[in-house]
């Protein structure tokens, strides 16, 4: 899971487009993607 948004950071550095996150009721990637999504917000 990390390592996607590690991707998509390289692939738009400065957040000029909208992301958009899937998980399929993996209760670990809901919590890492809701703590890395405060953290750029």
């Amino acid at each position: 899971m990390l390592d996607a948004f590690d991707q998509t950071e390289a692939r738009d550095p400065k957040c000029l487009r909208p992301w958009i996150v899937l998980v399929h009721c993996a209760r670990h990637q809901i919590d890492l993607n809701a703590v890395r999504s405060r953290r750029e917000a």
